[in-house]
């Protein structure tokens, strides 16, 4: 089995997220996945606007879905 990592931008605001982000990346396994997936929010939280991240109170959220046609 492959895992597909999707990430979204969310507000505590308003309790909503953006559509969400497929990564073009297939991990061989849940746990690859998941640490690939904290390391890239991490990298897309450092670039956004500080501003912007406390006005909206933004937050990343993110999952790995299995997936077996890969």
């Amino acid at each position: 089995m492959k895992y597909a990592l999707i990430m979204w931008v969310c507000s505590a605001l308003n309790g909503e997220c953006l559509e969400a982000t497929p990564i073009d990346i297939y991990y061989g396994s849940h746990a690859e996945c998941v640490i690939d997936g904290a390391k890239k929010v991490h990298n897309v939280l450092s670039e956004m606007d500080v501003k912007d991240m406390n006005k909206h109170k933004l937050y990343m959220a993110y999952s790995c879905t299995q997936r077996s046609s890969i």
